[in-house]
């Protein structure tokens, strides 16, 4: 809940001199093992809690008249007196109204939102609304009434329970004629202190212990007794703090504290005694925050999980409070937490983020504090901090911290203020704290760049290299950090002074100190900044520079610029330096890319795959003929590669020298039986019977072969000659011939047969005839005509077409009588004269 700022202030300086050392947790009582090593002064600790008193009150309270009771609701605040006078105030603390409405002291206030209640000493219970000032309905118990609570919906059911000396707790609710009708839920010899409804169930405090109450069942749920060891009972006010998230209810009685859980079968779920007396207590994330107090000390504000083990303590100097008790003090809210005394007020708010940050600033922790008021402090009080924490820094000969802070702190932006900071990096000698965290966009330091890289040539190759890799050449003065390097043979000065000579324009040089080096930039230089003709007598260098796997993609790249480096000066210039295997790899790339590109260098090509690449030499001597055959079959002669000497030998015509190396160096029957086939000359065919005489193998394979008569290649087999699979081959052979044979007079029974059923059939169609209405230029001199099916008429002396559709010779009658058998195998017909023309 917020306060307005009329209402709620800081304490005055005059009064707040100890409150401020005292609560704001700047100092702590401390264990015995928490002492300090040397003068035993108090470990500080950070404050958990920030404290403002509340001034909104009427000028009488505190004064003239103490506050008794305290109740802080989120719809309003009621504040109570002794002399019985109840304010009534809004969340931001601006007055409602006070009103005078019981004759002695008010012990207890109960909110449902919409109505107030007290109950005072003088027996009396008042139910006001808060919005409405002529809603007020008293109610007199003849008995100091200690404790109410209206039902949480009180609006509707105008029911509420009340206690007191009388020992009953009663429920009050609407009866007949506007009166009230009382119910006593409860009897008991001793005073009821304390009540509070708790959704269906209440709870309330006697002398003899606490009761959980079902209000729906009217029964009583659990009796609680009182721990060992407790002070009086009527001597101290109990509390009651239901949780506003669950079942939980807190209730702390003198030095007593219980953990309740209605909705538990159990219900208690801890109970513990504490040192001190409490005089209210309410929960705080996950632990209890609790008001505790002694007889003329000061209050404390402390903080203790469930276990009661305590984890935070506060002293607080609150107005007079050597005359108060226990009863005296009242804790409200749920955060911020009211502390109200009979003589002062005060809100504990948990302290924040900025809080935090002021706390660390006020301490000296400039570093932490930065670190911490990212989300909490706008732009220009950041920076302020920042600044004090690399000053901090540097009087601590942090330098190197504080070079990395003062990267944070000042942005790009910042210009001038970054050139008074380097001045002092500078002057104090500490060029890299200060080089390695300016900006690498920062302009305007071009002096200090250039300091930085001179100390680095000297000092450090390393940070040479890193600052000229990072930082633009235009920020300082490359020509003067050469002169620095330019003699220097340290590999990593070497590097960063390759990329100044690039930086400057001199992207020669750059190569020549990446060659330096052997390192692929060497290429990358030259292929971006196109130095292929200045480089050419170091190209096999260039390319054999970097790692091995990365040559093929430079070889790549050089190919495909073969516009700017003729294929032809790579080529000398790989072969001077007697690269031959970058040369093969070239070409084999330049050739993919165009094969029309190696067509002069066809006999260079067949040294190389001769040389480096045999499996791929056949393919290319297959594949091409821009090369002097010459020249491969020297070389294939000179490396003994039969296979492709072979080849050669058969396209220059010497195909028996070829087949020759096939049978007796290559022992390769099946191959030179193709390679005969492929050429197929009888003196090949010869030279393999001649061989076959001492080569089982082969009789077997030309046996085989259709080009081959089987009588010719058996007519030279030595008698004695063993030739495993012999006898298989030449039953095969039968096999073949005697299913020739029948397939041959199978077919001519088939072609017998036919041809008698279509001379039949032809005789039949020369005998028939038919009757026919002739065209008048067809009856020249009244000759007799005839006509077949589906047939123009045609001349008696021709009737079968043989003279019109030329099948008068000998020759042509055989052809006819083919196609007649023919149609006759399609289950034709009898085809007449002009299918068979056709």
């Amino acid at each position: 809940m917020e306060d307005s700022q009329g209402d709620v202030e800081k304490a005055p300086e005059s009064e707040s001199t100890k409150w401020e050392q005292e609560t704001s947790g700047s100092e702590e009582n401390v264990t015995d093992n928490e002492t300090s090593s040397s003068d035993g002064d108090e470990e500080e600790e950070e404050p958990m809690f920030s404290y403002s008193r509340i001034t909104g009150l009427p000028p009488t309270f505190f004064h003239k008249d103490a506050v008794s009771c305290v109740l802080i609701h989120e719809s309003v605040y009621v504040f109570a007196t002794h002399s019985g006078i109840v304010h009534l105030a809004n969340t931001d603390m601006t007055p409602l109204r006070t009103v005078r409405n019981h004759r002695a002291s008010i012990v207890d206030i109960s909110c449902d939102g919409q109505y107030v209640a007290t109950a005072s000493i003088d027996g009396t219970v008042v139910i006001l609304s808060i919005t409405d000032t002529q809603d007020v309905v008293p109610a007199s118990f003849n008995r100091p009434v200690h404790c109410v609570a209206l039902d949480p919906n009180y609006k509707n059911t105008k029911c509420y329970l009340s206690g007191g000396t009388a020992g009953t707790v009663i429920k009050s609710e609407k009866g007949w004629l506007r009166g009230k009708k009382d119910t006593v839920l409860y009897e008991s010899t001793s005073t009821v202190l304390a009540i509070k409804w708790c959704g269906t169930r209440a709870i309330w405090c006697t002398e003899e212990g606490i009761i959980v109450y079902d209000t729906s069942s009217s029964t009583i749920l659990q009796r609680i007794s009182r721990l060992p060891n407790s002070p009086q009972a009527n001597l101290y006010r109990p509390q009651i703090t239901p949780s506003s998230i669950d079942s939980r209810v807190l209730v702390g009685w003198g030095s007593s504290i219980w953990i309740l859980d209605l909705e538990s079968p159990d219900i208690v779920l801890s109970s513990f005694n504490v040192e001190w007396l409490l005089s209210g207590l309410t929960f705080f994330h996950d632990n209890i925050l609790l008001l505790c107090s002694r007889l003329a000390e000061e209050p404390e504000l402390r903080l203790m999980d469930y276990t009661g083990s305590e984890t935070y303590a506060d002293e607080l100097s609150l107005v007079d409070y050597s005359r108060l008790g226990p009863n005296d003090y009242h804790l409200q809210g749920s955060g911020p937490f009211y502390l109200v005394s009979a003589k002062d007020a005060v809100i504990a708010r948990e302290r924040d983020v900025k809080d935090h940050v002021d706390w660390l600033m006020g301490r000296g922790q400039f570093v932490e504090a930065y670190n911490s008021s990212e989300k909490v402090c706008d732009d220009p009080t950041r920076k302020r901090i920042g600044l004090k924490a690399v000053e901090s820094l540097i009087e601590l000969q942090s330098w190197t911290d504080a070079g990395k802070l003062l990267k944070s702190v000042l942005g790009p932006d910042d210009a001038n203020e970054w050139e008074i900071w380097s001045k002092r990096f500078l002057d104090h000698a500490h060029y890299f704290s200060l080089g390695d965290n300016l900006p690498s966009d920062l302009a305007g330091l071009d002096d200090v760049r250039t300091s930085i890289l001179e100390h680095a040539a000297t000092t450090s190759s390393k940070k040479l290299l890193e600052y000229v890799q990072n930082w633009d050449f235009s920020l300082y003065d490359s020509q003067s950090v050469l002169s620095e390097v330019e003699s220097s043979t340290d590999p990593t000065i070497i590097d960063a002074r390759a990329r100044l000579h690039r930086q400057t324009g001199d992207p020669l040089r750059a190569v020549e100190d990446y060659l330096k080096l052997g390192s692929s930039n060497a290429f990358k230089v030259t292929s971006e900044c196109y130095l292929w003709g200045d480089t050419l007598p170091l190209l096999a260098k260039i390319l054999r520079a970097g790692s091995e796997p990365d040559i093929q993609s430079r070889l790549s790249v050089l190919v495909a610029n073969n516009l700017q480096v003729s294929p032809k000066k790579v080529v000398e210039e790989l072969q001077n330096a007697k690269e031959d295997q970058l040369l093969l790899w070239y070409l084999e790339l330049l050739g993919s890319e165009n094969e029309l590109l190696i067509r002069p260098f066809g006999d260079l090509l067949v040294k190389l795959y001769g040389e480096f690449a045999r499996d791929k030499l056949k393919v290319f001597l297959t594949r091409n003929d821009n090369y002097n055959l010459s020249v491969a079959i020297q070389v294939c002669d000179s490396k003994q590669y039969t296979e492709e000497l072979v080849y050669l030998l058969g396209r220059v015509g010497q195909t028996q020298k070829a087949l020759g190396l096939l049978l007796d160096e290559l022992n390769a029957v099946e191959q030179a039986v193709e390679f005969a086939a492929q050429h197929d000359e009888a003196e090949l065919w010869n030279t393999l019977i001649m061989h076959s005489t001492s080569k089982p193998e082969l009789v077997i394979r030309l046996l085989r072969c259709p080009q081959v008569s089987p009588v010719q290649v058996l007519l030279k087999v030595p008698e004695h000659l063993q030739i495993p699979g012999l006898k298989k081959s030449l039953l095969q052979i039968f096999e073949n011939q005697s299913a020739v044979i029948d397939l041959n007079y199978g077919a001519l029974a088939v072609f017998r047969s036919e041809s008698k059923s279509l001379l039949t059939g032809l005789q039949k169609s020369r005998h028939a005839g038919v009757k026919v209405d002739a065209p008048d230029d067809m009856l020249d001199g009244g000759g007799l005509l005839v006509q077949g099916e589906k047939i123009m008429p045609i001349s008696e002396l021709d009737p079968q077409g043989e003279i019109k559709f030329g099948f008068s010779t000998l020759s042509n009658k055989i052809r006819k009588l083919a196609r007649l058998i023919t149609f006759a195998s399609t289950n034709n017909p009898a085809p007449t004269a002009s299918h068979a023309a056709a």
